[in-house]
């Protein structure tokens, strides 16, 4: 398995567009293809990728989220309510950061 991706690395790299004076005549084109096919196969993958993310909004897993908040807050978790927090207790966990920060 190593051995092959190593074999693909070295395959990839050679069609490189900077290996170009170091490449064999009758190898230049093929192995510039390769390059430009495991380039377009990336690009591919990530588009794909931004799309699934895109496709499964988070309105989907909104009702799974409700179900475990609500779960959790039969069981006594979390104590106090970030919802439910005033704006001096923000400040407050602020000025302890910045204070265990600082030291």
């Amino acid at each position: 398995m190593i051995r092959a991706f190593v074999v693909a690395a070295t395959v990839y790299s050679a069609g490189a567009p900077q290996m170009a004076d170091y490449r064999p005549d009758f190898l230049d084109v093929p192995l510039q293809n390769f390059h430009k096919d495991i380039n377009l196969t990336v690009k591919d993958v990530v588009h794909a990728a931004y799309q699934f993310d895109a496709a499964h909004p988070m309105h989907r897993v909104k009702p799974y989220l409700d179900f475990s908040r609500r779960i959790l807050e039969e069981t006594g978790y979390p104590a106090d309510h970030p919802e439910r927090r005033t704006e001096n207790d923000t400040r407050a966990d602020w000025k302890m950061l910045q204070a265990t920060l600082s030291e």
